[in-house]
């Protein structure tokens, strides 16, 4: 975890967008803050690489925007939106990732209503653009993915078995495809490993899967499991 130099209890004397930036790889976050530094209107107060550093920092910082990346260790982000939204519901949450493909633009958009969702290839103009969009209250999603859900929305798109899915079970499945064992997940969502097996087992019969081997390859064949992560 990093923190800025910046004195985060003088913000009301700052007119500046103050920034979290949350990624698990540090070359990442500081690339994204280099950039938006340079920005006059925003500023990178601070940085976390898992959605459990960012519970922490948003407590300490109160920023007005977070960067979130999906796929990290821990929590994951999904559940770092949920319990974000809960405790800190007038902040402004925009997931930043490679993950164009269902489900995560829906659950996160749809389900978790995330103010933006942007993909990692977009330009700098693009992400401050976003940034000061959300922070007067609008949503921003980046052309691809808008033009991707109105095209399901009509039904052009052909859908995911992973739409099926509840938050909690997508939750779940991420960690498993990333070989969390049982007992880590059920201490990361504050349940019982009796809990987590449950969802385990209603994944497995909405995907049509008897094993962990057959989900992560289903989940790679959908993309959601990059190969080399």
């Amino acid at each position: 975890m990093h923190l800025e130099k910046t004195n985060v209890t003088n913000k009301t004397m700052v007119s500046k967008i103050q920034v979290v930036i949350v990624d698990d790889h540090e070359i990442v976050r500081a690339a994204l803050a280099e950039l938006l530094n340079k920005s006059k209107d925003i500023s990178v107060v601070a940085e976390a690489s898992t959605g459990e550093e960012t519970l922490k920092i948003v407590r300490e910082t109160q920023p007005d925007v977070i960067l979130l990346d999906i796929t990290m260790p821990g929590i994951g982000g999904l559940e770092t939106v949920h319990r974000l939204k809960h405790f800190a519901p007038n902040i402004k949450v925009i997931i930043l990732t490679t993950h164009d493909n269902p489900p995560y633009p829906d659950q996160f958009l749809n389900k978790a209503r995330v103010d933006g969702y942007l993909l990692k290839n977009c330009d700098t103009e693009e992400l401050c653009t976003a940034i000061r969009t959300v922070y007067k209250g609008k949503r921003h999603i980046t052309s691809k993915i808008a033009q991707d859900l109105a095209l399901k929305n009509l039904g052009v798109n052909q859908a995911s078995p992973f739409d099926a899915l509840s938050d909690r079970e997508l939750e779940i499945l991420y960690m498993i495809i990333h070989r969390n064992p049982i007992a880590d997940i059920a201490k990361s969502l504050y349940v019982s490993t009796k809990t987590v097996n449950s969802h385990r087992y209603r994944i497995f019969k909405k995907l049509g899967v008897n094993s962990d081997v057959e989900v992560v390859k289903l989940a790679f064949e959908y993309g959601l499991l990059e190969r080399f992560k």
